[in-house]
């Protein structure tokens, strides 16, 4: 099993029309590599390796917190790793590890709270700016830059109300440089061996993954199991750029693109089993409480057998990674094929227009839009592709070919617009108008669906004209026949 967690790719600036503006942009492409973090995680890691492993991560966990508690606020502004790791020699300080084991833990302390810092020193200007306005809120965090913030005291007491003392309880987590490790692959699978308490007698751990691995690594130690987290780059696209998609974020798929293809189709498969096998576990175990409540003599028994969460957690967690590879393999797939991406915001709740029975309200309170959202937004960044959301109103609702309001049975949408009568499928057709309103002026991102609703109406012929019933043979051209249009209406509906 391998996670991934992007950083940043290495991207070349493109000068391209902007699709929403009349301006150039500058956007970005890939050339060559970019890099991620993947996780690798140990398989059949003995009891006494990972007994060993966890006493070195409870070691370096001391340092973590003692680094954070005398230099985790302002006091090491300006000092460094090696200053650090001279002055814990010159005192001759032994930490129980080996010294390459707690210089890489130092190093990496400070570079976490140095990434503190710079935030808190973000929102620090973002005070100084709406207190002293742009020309003297510029001349101002001028002191936030040089290191002279603490001579000015309302800049003193920003800084110090945003880089309040930082604590950590981490204990569990080991670095590793690459002298501190070895790779090697044995019986058809990928071993590192890593420094151990006892100098020259290194730990071998077993991966699930034959891959190579190289780099800076990080250890992680969880419920008897190690997680190598280790950097690889990956080939980007090269060439020219793809093209613009739009996309509809479902419950049985996970999209479907403006070309008409479904992507991740297993999802509502996932989702709809475990809201079933749930619910019928829910109805049992409530069962299984009645009879504690009535029965008094059984009560111990069912609440020690029958009532536990064990099963129920190791089953729920099995689903989330099935879940989310679904995801995060079908964003890829949209993503890795596009130079910009539309999407519909859901953010914002939206009521059904249908009444929807209990089973589908069930099924769909388990729809996981936002870790959706969460893995269009990481992978776009990781491949460098913008997203563009737009507002999903009526994105279903309204015929892609004519721009009409439609009526949806079946799946389908039917464009009940004379000369139209396109008949497309409802996912499809909403991924082509999520598509098209990226250069809609008038349909913005946070209108209302009821004021998207009246420009749509106002656009179809019909109800501009005011033709509420017209045969599908009927063609109008120019207001001069709205009357005698009328008037066949008016003597079809009294004969």
């Amino acid at each position: 099993m391998s996670a991934e967690v992007p950083l940043t790719p290495l991207q070349t600036p493109v000068k391209r029309r902007s699709p929403w503006g009349k301006k150039a942009r500058t956007q970005t492409q890939h050339s060559g590599t970019f890099t991620v973090t993947r996780i690798t995680t140990s398989k059949n890691l003995t009891a006494r390796k990972y007994d060993e492993l966890g006493t070195i991560a409870r070691r370096l966990g001391l340092i973590r917190r003692e680094m954070w508690n005398r230099y985790g606020s302002t006091s090491g502004y300006d000092l460094n790793p090696r200053n650090i790791r001279d002055a814990f020699l010159a005192e001759g300080r032994d930490f129980g590890v080996q010294a390459r084991l707690w210089k890489e833990t130092l190093r990496d302390v400070l570079d976490d709270i140095k990434a503190r810092r710079d935030s808190g020193f973000k929102a620090v200007a973002k005070q100084v700016y709406r207190r002293y306005g742009p020309e003297e809120g510029k001349r101002t965090c001028q002191a936030l830059r040089d290191g002279t913030w603490s001579s000015n005291p309302v800049l003193h007491r920003y800084v110090r109300h945003q880089l309040p003392r930082g604590h950590t309880w981490v204990n569990n987590q080991i670095i590793l440089d690459s002298q501190c490790y070895a790779w090697f692959q044995h019986g058809g699978k990928g071993w590192i061996e890593v420094t151990g308490l006892i100098p020259r007698k290194r730990i071998a751990i077993p991966l699930d993954s034959g891959h190579e691995i190289g780099g800076t690594l990080r250890l992680i130690l969880r419920n008897g199991r190690v997680e190598v987290h280790h950097t690889v780059h990956v080939s980007g696209k090269t060439g020219t750029m793809a093209h613009e998609i739009g996309v509809d974020k479902g419950y049985t798929e996970v999209y479907t693109d403006s070309e008409g293809h479904r992507h991740g189709t297993n999802l509502g498969t996932l989702l709809t089993r475990e809201s079933d096998a749930l619910k019928l576990k829910g109805q049992r175990r409530n069962l299984l409480r009645s009879i504690a409540k009535k029965k008094p003599h059984k009560r111990a028994n069912i609440k020690r057998n029958n009532l536990g969460t064990l099963k129920m957690n190791r089953r729920r967690k099995r689903h989330v990674t099935q879940v989310r590879d679904e995801i995060y393999q079908a964003t890829h797939r949209v993503v890795s094929q596009a130079s910009l991406v539309a999407h519909e915001d859901l953010r914002v709740p939206m009521k059904s227009e249908k009444q929807l029975g209990r089973n589908t309200h069930r099924r769909l309170s388990g729809w996981v839009k936002g870790l959706i959202q969460t893995a269009l937004e990481s992978v776009s960044q990781r491949y460098g592709v913008p997203l563009r959301p737009v507002n999903p109103a009526y994105t279903s609702q309204v015929c892609s070919e004519c721009g009409a309001l439609g009526e949806r049975r079946n799946g389908q949408l039917y464009c009940t617009q004379p000369g139209c009568g396109v008949v497309t499928p409802e996912d499809w057709n909403a991924a082509r108008n999520v598509l098209a309103r990226i250069r809609d002026d008038e349909i913005h991102l946070w209108m209302k669906a009821a004021v998207v609703k009246s420009i749509v109406l106002k656009r179809t012929p019909c109800h501009r004209l005011g033709l509420l019933n017209l045969d599908s043979s009927c063609s109008m051209s120019t207001e001069s026949e709205v009357p005698s249009l009328r008037s066949n209406a008016k003597e079809t509906r009294s004969s």
